[in-house]
C-alpha cells in the first residue's frame, strides 16, 4: 500500500482496499458462524467487572470504570461509561455494545449504542460510496513514514 501511495497509484489503492474489504466480509461470515455455536453453548450470565488504578497520587488521573456484562441465549451485551482519556481528563458517556443476531440474514451484528445522543452504529454495516472515497482519500494523504508495511 506504501508503494502505490507514493506513486500516487489509485487504481492500485482501490484494488488494494477492496480486496481488504472482501476479505474482511469473509473473515466475518466466518466468525459469526463460529460465535453463534459458542454462544448457544454457553450459559446465560450477568458480569459486573470494576477496574480502578490505586497508585498514590496519581489514582485521580487515572481512569476507572464498572463494565456490566449480560448473556441471554445468543446475544451479549455490554454496558460502560469509560470511552477516552485525553488531556489528563477521562471522558465519560452512557455506552453500550450489543451483539445481537439480525432478523434479516441471521447474521450477527455489532452495535454501539450511545445513550446520550440516543443513536447507535452497526460497526457490520457496509460503507456507502462517499464514506469509502473518504477513506481512500485519507490513505492517499498518508505520509510514506507513516506506513508501517
Amino acid at each position: 500500500m506504501s508503494i502505490a501511495v507514493s506513486y500516487d497509484d489509485e487504481e492500485i489503492i482501490r484494488m488494494m482496499y477492496d480486496f481488504y474489504l472482501k476479505s474482511r466480509i469473509e473473515r466475518i461470515k466466518n466468525n459469526n458462524t463460529k460465535l453463534a455455536n459458542y454462544l448457544i453453548t454457553m450459559k446465560d450470565l450477568y458480569i459486573e467487572l470494576k477496574w480502578k488504578v490505586s497508585i498514590p497520587l496519581l489514582s485521580f488521573l487515572c481512569p476507572n470504570d464498572v463494565i456490566q456484562i449480560w448473556k441471554r441465549k445468543d446475544e451479549m451485551r455490554a454496558d460502560f461509561t469509560f470511552v477516552d482519556f485525553k488531556s489528563l481528563r477521562v471522558i465519560r458517556n452512557p455506552t453500550s455494545l450489543l451483539l445481537k443476531k439480525s432478523k434479516l440474514n441471521n447474521q450477527y451484528q455489532l452495535l454501539k449504542a450511545n445513550h446520550k445522543k440516543k443513536e447507535y452504529y452497526d460497526y457490520m454495516e457496509p460503507l456507502e460510496q462517499d464514506e469509502i472515497e473518504l477513506v481512500l482519500n485519507e490513505v492517499k494523504t498518508k505520509k510514506k513514514n507513516e506506513w508501517f508495511f
